[in-house]
């Protein structure tokens, strides 16, 4: 009768105890990236059940507050986020400047547009209200970082992604850092779908690329076990 006794050679277990390691340090990672996205996720629900904070010049803002701002719009420097997909349909985002009464300008997402018959550029609705009014939204970050699928960026007034300093230095205007979503029920009454602030910073996605990699861990401990039995 033959028996198999575990026997690995040197180089099956040095490489096993590599595959082991990396996977499990990986692991570890990215739960400790599940943590801190946690850690911020909580932060963002925090801010958006605080006090709406007022946008002026030199005021500490913070990504997902809610705010308020006292200004005018510009719409004449008012461009269009392409893409950008709600219900299943493909539009735009309206992004309109803001002026405030003491020069910093706010760039406001309006809300959302449908995309014209092929893709055509449909008129935007005009502003019901002119002058001095009052916004309010959540402030969040722009898109600087965001995945495009076009390598042309801009194509006059559509743009693929909102990168703050590169519109403020095209039109001119001293922009806050950060956006304002607004959320205040005027998109329906200009002819928009309202855009809704999410809150995910992914940590379930996360925590799930760590138990894979300690999937792949114990994979490479059973796979060391099977092939260091030999013949005795």
């Amino acid at each position: 009768m033959t028996v198999k006794k575990f026997r690995p050679s040197w180089f099956l277990t040095v490489a096993a105890a590599a595959v082991i390691a990396a996977t499990v340090s990986l692991a570890a990672w990215q739960f400790d990236r599940a943590a801190g996205k946690r850690v911020l996720e909580q932060a963002a629900r925090a801010g958006l059940a605080a006090a709406p904070l007022k946008v002026r010049a030199g005021a500490k803002l913070q990504p997902f507050r809610r705010a308020v701002a006292i200004g005018r719009y510009l719409p004449e420097k008012q461009i269009l986020l392409d893409n950008r997909v709600h219900q299943r349909h493909v539009g735009y985002h309206v992004i309109t400047p803001f002026l405030l009464d003491d020069g910093l300008a706010l760039a406001v997402n309006r809300g959302w547009l449908v995309a014209g018959k092929n893709r055509a550029t449909p008129p935007v609705p005009v502003l019901p209200q002119a002058g001095r009014v009052t916004v309010r939204g959540v402030l969040k970050s722009d898109e600087t970082d965001a995945f495009v699928l076009s390598p042309q960026l801009v194509e006059g007034k559509v743009w693929q992604k909102l990168h703050l300093a590169e519109y403020g230095a095209s039109y001119e205007l001293n922009l806050s850092g950060l956006v304002l979503l607004r959320d205040d029920g005027a998109a329906e009454n200009e002819g928009l779908a309202a855009v809704s602030v999410r809150v995910d910073f992914k940590s379930a996605r996360s925590v799930g690329y760590a138990w894979q990699w300690l999937t792949f861990a114990l994979l490479a401990a059973v796979f060391y076990f099977i092939l260091g039995r030999r013949k005795r």
